[in-house]
């Protein structure tokens, strides 16, 4: 038997990552001495987007959903996906169960 999963990118899952790893503060130097700022709202918005962005033009890739049984059900997956906007790197591959 075989299943099959959708890789690719989201710009919601993308949004989500960033919004997880994204630092809220940056290290400045003062005076020759490190400095650790909190970065405004705007910024922090700013190198979210940032992030984003970068994900979306990568070649990373991640598992979107559990698998199907059929190719035909993950081909419908990915078809929804792109109507719906802000995607890359899809795929679907099949591996023997």
């Amino acid at each position: 038997m075989s299943t099959f999963a959708v890789f690719g990118m989201t710009r919601d899952f993308a949004l989500a990552e960033a919004r997880k790893k994204t630092p809220t503060t940056r290290t400045v130097l003062v005076k020759g001495a490190r400095v650790t700022v909190d970065l405004t709202p705007d910024e922090w918005e700013a190198a979210v987007q940032k992030r984003v962005d970068e994900a979306m033009a990568g070649t990373r890739t991640v598992q979107l959903c559990k698998p199907f049984d059929a190719p035909q059900f993950a081909r419908d997956f990915i078809a929804l996906c792109r109507n719906r906007g802000g995607v890359s790197g899809f795929d679907h591959k099949g591996a023997s169960a």
